[in-house]
């Protein structure tokens, strides 16, 4: 994780996750740019989400899972340089 002080309680419920995910996360200041990734186990980006600009706060975002395949993967959160990884899975 690189985190520079802008991300906090990152989370992903539930875990494992089948159809549908809600993410938490802090941010401790507005951000520019957010993103979401998620890459397999191989290292392998499988999705790329842009999620727009955030403010400063707690915030959500509901992910809908239904087309990753059951396995292990890592979420990713990008907010101005700033990066957290969560690993995850996803079952069917």
């Amino acid at each position: 994780d690189i985190n520079n002080g802008i991300i906090e309680n990152f989370e992903f419920a539930p875990n494992p996750a089948s159809d549908e995910a809600n993410i938490r996360f802090d941010l401790l200041k507005d951000t520019k740019t957010l993103k979401l990734e998620i890459y397999d186990s191989k290292g392998d980006m499988i999705a790329n989400i842009p999620v727009a600009n955030y403010n400063k706060g707690q915030n959500y975002i509901n992910l809908n899972t239904s087309g990753i395949n059951s396995g292990s993967y890592y979420l990713v959160l990008n907010a101005d340089n700033a990066k957290m990884c969560l690993p995850i899975r996803i079952i069917r």
